[in-house]
């Protein structure tokens, strides 16, 4: 019998698939997740871990559960085993709330990294490779959106331009892999946060591409 590579894909609404214009959860299959699914084919499953709000390592007193750090453990021994770890956070910590710089947000992700990468969650048999994907940008019109307030307008689009460097730092430190997820698509104009369907088919293509030479 056929091997199965189990992926595991931990994130946040961008993730989850929050669609900026119908602000409903995109289709399963215009999901990047569930499309990197559809790529891979058989001899794949790919887990969604996406959860709007959440963050690399902030706690939200309004919305309980959204550390990702914190909650990590609990997700990858729900689907291991695992030959693979994408993680795309970074944007929920640009909230003004958290005063979080890029260099911050970074070192927030290495702790996550560092969790993946402890032989006390894979009971010594062996650990998964890890790909680290930054996050699209924030949008320049950000302080027109909804969501402009809550990120403190354009310095968010300013810093999310920044974690792409940062990430790549953390991967070369760690052995991991990385990709630069605003190489591949783009927010939407609607709210500046959110990609839309066409978005995440160009992600989960450049992600897709990734993979394959990783796996």
């Amino acid at each position: 019998m056929e091997k199965i590579r189990r992926i595991l894909c931990y994130g946040d609404s961008n993730t989850f698939g929050w669609d900026p214009v119908t602000r409903e959860r995109l289709d399963g299959s215009m999901r990047w997740a569930g499309r990197l699914r559809l790529l891979l084919g058989e001899g794949y499953e790919v887990a969604e871990e996406g959860l709007g709000g959440r963050t690399v390592a902030n706690h939200d007193p309004i919305q309980p559960g959204r550390n990702g750090l914190k909650m990590l453990r609990f997700c990858l021994e729900t689907h291991t085993p695992l030959e693979l770890v994408i993680v795309m956070l970074g944007t929920n910590d640009l909230k003004k709330a958290y005063h979080m710089e890029p260099s911050e947000i970074a070192r927030g992700m290495e702790e996550i990294v560092k969790v993946i990468q402890s032989p006390l969650i894979w009971n010594g048999k062996g650990g998964t490779e890890i790909l680290l994907v930054s996050p699209v940008w924030i949008r320049e019109n950000i302080a027109e959106t909804e969501f402009g307030d809550m990120f403190g307008g354009k310095k968010a689009h300013i810093c999310s331009k920044e974690l792409a460097g940062e990430y790549r730092k953390v991967a070369r430190n760690y052995d991991c892999h990385f990709l630069d997820g605003a190489e591949a698509a783009e927010a939407s104009m609607e709210d500046g946060i959110h990609m839309d369907a066409k978005n995440h088919e160009k992600l989960a293509r450049a992600i897709y591409d990734k993979v394959c030479s990783i796996l």
